[in-house]
């Protein structure tokens, strides 16, 4: 993940229900999360999940609104 100001303490969680708009997502999986005191703009960010996890579908990014924002993501598959 590249950010775009001070992005810390963010979830990533996977689900294969399509999630809604504008609604905090719940029933997710926990793929994994970074929590940092301070990241600096441009800073490149990885979140790797647990081994052992099924496929899922999509993949849920969950920052708190002070926190920064991010100007890009990029989901990679093991071994692609």
């Amino acid at each position: 993940m590249y950010t775009a100001g001070n992005a810390k303490d963010f979830i990533v969680g996977l689900t294969n229900t399509q999630p809604t708009p504008g609604t905090v997502p719940t029933g997710y999986t926990l793929c994994g999360q970074h929590s940092a005191s301070f990241v600096s703009a441009a800073d490149t960010l990885t979140v790797t999940c647990a081994t052992g996890l099924p496929q899922f579908r999509y993949v849920i990014v969950l920052i708190q609104a002070t926190s920064g924002q991010f100007c890009e993501i990029e989901v990679m598959l093991p071994g692609m």
